[in-house]
């Protein structure tokens, strides 16, 4: 069974049938395994994987992140983008003031969440919705945030 982390889920099944495949225990490099069968189930997906037969064979496989290759994903659109490419970026506020970078992301199923590591190195959830993330900037590798209207709502 594979959970996908796909928006939304079945989007996992139109990238390729070739997907690399990485260990999220040992960290060991993503490697190609072909899916030569995929079908919707019960909320997640069973997949038929080249050369694995039986269960005991697919339990290599389990605990592993699919990793596709960044050409095989649609360009996000206008104002839309990736989590990978907001990690990192430096965020301030609107008045300049540093406020740190992005750790990472997670959904809670009402709106994405930003997790800004300050200078000191204390973690701040961030709201990813408009009102807060005033402009986010790639080029630049900046994400402006309204630090105040978090402050005013007891953030």
């Amino acid at each position: 069974m594979l959970n996908s982390y796909t928006d939304p889920p079945p989007q996992i099944m139109t990238y390729t049938s070739v997907w690399h495949v990485a260990d999220t225990e040992s960290g060991a490099s993503a490697m190609p395994i072909v899916v030569e069968q995929q079908q919707p189930h019960s909320g997640r997906f069973r997949v038929k994987l080249h050369n694995v037969t039986d269960r005991t064979q697919a339990t290599h496989w389990t605990h592993r992140l699919i990793v596709i290759p960044r050409t095989a994903l649609v360009p996000p659109e206008e104002g839309q983008f990736y989590w990978a490419d907001l990690v990192g970026l430096t965020v301030y506020n609107t008045q300049g003031q540093l406020l740190g970078r992005v750790d990472h992301l997670f959904d809670t199923g009402a709106n994405d969440v930003v997790v800004i590591h300050d200078p000191a190195g204390r973690a701040h959830l961030v709201p990813y919705i408009p009102s807060v993330i005033q402009s986010v900037n790639l080029a630049k590798q900046t994400i402006i945030i309204d630090w105040e209207f978090l402050e005013s709502r007891g953030f």
